[in-house]
């Protein structure tokens, strides 16, 4: 009796299993939640609202408040629409102390002249070991960076 080249059933269902364990192994290692790309996303989305703030400030020749709200985790340019913070996204705000306006919530504000009360807004992904996306708001000239 001659043998055909080919494989058997058991060598193919071997090979199978050996597939399927791998992809067991490797699928929980696939990243769930905020990914550094959405902190930045979100970063950068921050901070073209907080650009607005101060190109209102400067158009209207009036002071224009940055409000974010922690607890809330929402973020709005004075009386305006509230955007909010996705919410596997820890925030955090350092701002000056006459800007605190409650326990979890703080201003910066933007002057008629471009400058600022100045800060900086932290966003991370909670429970991770990175270093978090830092927004920079420059209290001389108001100037709004994004810091990965």
């Amino acid at each position: 009796m001659t043998r055909e080249g080919g494989y058997t059933l058991v060598e193919l269902l071997l090979v199978i299993t050996l597939i399927a364990i791998m992809l067991a192994v490797a699928v929980p290692r696939i990243p769930t939640g905020a990914t550094e790309t959405q902190v930045r996303a979100s970063a950068r989305e921050m901070a073209a609202t907080l650009r607005a703030a101060r190109g209102q400030a400067i158009h209207g020749n009036r002071s224009v408040p940055f409000v974010l709200d922690i607890e809330k985790r929402t973020y709005r340019v004075g009386d305006g629409a509230d955007r909010s913070v996705p919410p596997d996204i820890a925030v955090s705000l350092l701002t000056a102390k006459s800007e605190l306006v409650g326990g979890e919530t703080g201003n910066i504000r933007f002057f008629p002249d471009g400058s600022s009360t100045g800060g900086r807004i932290r966003l991370k992904r909670p429970g991770r070991k990175n270093v978090p996306t830092e927004i920079v708001i420059d209290w001389i000239s108001g100037r709004v960076t994004v810091a990965d």
